[in-house]
């Protein structure tokens, strides 16, 4: 998971093996026996990784190169506006934009409330006046300046808007995440339609009535609530699958001029093959 959210990988095996997070232990296992707080123990235990990365079926070869594109869309992102796309559901557009905040916290008003104002962190060197240059050199100072297209050029070489690295880890889980709402808003949508009312979505979880009375029939006919559940994810998969394509689309356009463009045609045109074949998915919850 921390590795398709962009986390890093030295970061992600230290947690794991701190001892002063037993939780992970418990949960987790011990992981590779790679000694990763020892000298060159990430890199040790990176090549374990790498080997059980090498040993999945082909698709992990495909989730790689998706992650791979999206943060590189991520990167190379508008600074004005970030990603843009258009909702599978109700085609409204979707827009991930982070905005670039300094790294230090900055005291706001008089209540002493300190808060990650959108803009950079800048830090210069700061002199003592001796004409020895080794003493001169005293402290770093830090400042915070505001979103000003113009100075903060200067030390970015870029807008300032948008956070580029933020957005980078977020494409492609936000991609997926997307794709979960529009398959849980077609589950939703299917129980409304048979009538069900009491119904709590969390995630990918439904919550119905453990009894579910059909209205139209005068609330005399019953069934139990998880088959009608069962019922709706079976239908929604159909529709779930042929609603997405503007997602693909999407993607193809936004790897135009990029090493991914033959990509995500390929993987588009499996979909477009996925439909004519109506090979529908099935998903299952329990």
């Amino acid at each position: 998971m921390r590795r398709n959210y962009g986390g890093h990988f030295g970061t992600t095996v230290r947690d794991l093996a701190n001892p002063a997070k037993p939780e992970n232990l418990a949960t987790y296992g011990p992981g590779w026996n790679a000694g990763v707080f020892k000298t060159d123990g990430v890199n040790h235990a990176e090549q374990h990784w790498l080997r059980f990365l090498d040993s999945l079926p082909e698709w992990e070869r495909t989730v790689s190169k998706f992650l791979d594109a999206c943060q590189l869309l991520g990167r190379e992102a508008d600074q004005d506006h970030g990603i843009r796309f258009d909702d599978p559901l109700d085609g409204a557009e979707i827009q991930w934009n982070p905005i670039r905040r300094a790294m230090d916290r900055v005291p706001t008003g008089k209540r002493h409330v300190e808060v990650l104002r959108p803009g950079v962190t800048i830090r210069r060197l700061a002199y003592d006046g001796s004409k020895d240059p080794k003493l001169r050199r005293r402290a770093i100072k830090t400042g915070w300046q505001p979103l000003s297209v113009g100075y903060v050029r200067q030390f970015l070489q870029r807008d300032p808007y948008v956070d580029s690295a933020k957005l980078a880890n977020r494409v492609a889980p936000c991609v997926v995440h997307t794709l979960d709402a529009y398959f849980n808003a077609l589950v939703l949508m299917d129980l409304h339609g048979e009538g069900e009312r009491n119904v709590v979505a969390i995630h990918d979880s439904w919550f119905v009535p453990a009894i579910h009375l059909d209205p139209e029939s005068g609330f005399t006919w019953a069934r139990p609530g998880a088959e009608l559940v069962e019922r709706s994810i079976r239908w929604a998969g159909q529709s779930w699958l042929e609603g997405i394509g503007s997602v693909y689309g999407w993607f193809v356009d936004a790897t135009l001029g990029t090493p991914y463009r033959r990509f995500a045609r390929e993987i588009r045109r499996a979909w477009y093959r996925r439909i004519a074949d109506q090979r529908w998915p099935k998903f299952t919850a329990s």
